[in-house]
């Protein structure tokens, strides 16, 4: 069996109310995250976007993630995409790329990537595509469509995506994707942008 930690939109830096007291709230549960992936063996870590409320965090933003990382410390593979808070505007790279070294972030640049990694002795195929607006979303189902191509069968395989989907945005504008237009042939389908836990089967 393979535990996964999935996790979404921490929004590392926001100052709700302009508050530094929401600011520090935020970095204690990142705090508790981590010592919950270590508490549960976790053995693949996966953050589906918006790690961080600006592609321009603060030094103490970078400070609160690199804490976080620390307490990890390469115990598990790191998976992330970037969020529509964090992808870099125009040329700019994203602020995940200081820690590229212990996080891989997938998909960047429009372009949906995959990776097997070796997991607690089994082979993951791991896949995903940062977020794209709606304005590009024929670009989004293009590269969609080559990840469903992917031969998945036999094998744990997870995709990682930021967009908001018709079931759970149900408003004309608020979402990118249809349900029946995320590939089948994934295990598990872990999502950002909603901001909540739901649980959804389908296929």
């Amino acid at each position: 069996m393979v535990r996964i930690a999935h996790f979404a939109d921490t929004h590392l830096g926001y100052k709700q109310y302009n508050l530094d007291e929401r600011e520090q709230d935020i970095y204690r549960c990142l705090d508790e995250i981590g010592d919950k992936i270590l508490e549960e063996h976790v053995d693949l870590v996966v953050h589906c976007g918006d790690l961080f409320d600006s592609p321009r965090p603060t030094p103490q933003t970078y400070r609160a993630f690199k804490r976080f990382l620390g307490k990890l410390d390469g115990k598990v593979k790191f998976f992330a995409v970037l969020g529509d808070h964090d992808r870099p505007k125009s040329r700019g790279i994203a602020p995940q790329i200081i820690f590229e070294d212990q996080i891989r972030v997938l998909g960047v640049n429009a372009c949906a990537e995959h990776q097997v990694v070796s997991v607690a002795g089994k082979d993951v195929l791991v896949a995903g595509l940062s977020n794209l607006s709606r304005s590009y979303r024929s670009v989004l189902l293009e590269e969609l469509k080559k990840l469903g191509e992917l031969k998945t069968r036999g094998m744990c395989s997870v995709l990682l995506l930021h967009e908001g989907l018709d079931k759970f945005l149900p408003y004309e504008g608020a979402f990118e994707l249809y349900m029946n237009e995320i590939p089948k042939n994934f295990g598990y389908v872990a999502m950002g942008h909603l901001h909540g836990r739901i649980r959804a089967s389908f296929g």
